[in-house]
């Protein structure tokens, strides 16, 4: 067989596509929720409801979330977690979940975790029993944080019915 360098070069970069379409693919499959979806749920009596959703593909990233200093959840794109919380102050905190992710056809290293070592509290909210609250999640870019914000019920309600239910941590 008699192969050219510019064949070589030809599969070599027919393989690159290949290998980066299969990555992207991947993790868009991994960002979109494969859990039930959404079902509004009643808290029992003598506890108070938190819906966490992430309703966009702003990173790739998934990130671990916790209430309390308990994880419970890894959040990525296009899913959201019900957390039934007992009355009182409930912390909610993330991490960035180190992998490899597949953006625009470019390879980004979970090296970017390493810019979010620790845990970072990003919203408190005062549980009162029986009430049930809505926090959208904004994942990190490289322009600025992760944050979470308190919505009413008819923004929340709107924005998580598409979404799919995330795992629960075990």
């Amino acid at each position: 067989m008699n192969y050219s360098m510019n064949s070589w070069k030809s599969q070599g970069g027919n393989l690159l596509c290949v290998l980066l379409l299969a990555g992207m693919a991947c993790t868009l499959a991994a960002c979109s929720g494969t859990g039930k979806p959404f079902v509004a749920a009643t808290p029992s009596p003598d506890h108070g409801l938190i819906y966490i959703y992430r309703p966009t593909f702003g990173s790739a990233n998934s990130y671990y979330l916790s209430a309390n200093g308990v994880r419970i959840t890894t959040l990525s794109s296009h899913v959201y977690f019900a957390h039934e919380a007992k009355p009182g102050n409930v912390a909610l905190a993330i991490k960035r979940k180190a992998g490899i992710n597949v953006l625009a056809g470019g390879l980004i290293l979970g090296a970017a975790s390493l810019l979010m070592e620790n845990e970072q509290e990003l919203i408190t909210i005062p549980v009162e029993p029986g009430e049930v609250y809505y926090v959208r999640f904004q994942a990190a870019s490289l322009k600025g944080g992760a944050s979470m914000q308190l919505v009413d019920k008819k923004t929340g309600e709107s924005e998580i019915r598409d979404l799919h239910m995330a795992d629960s941590q075990e």
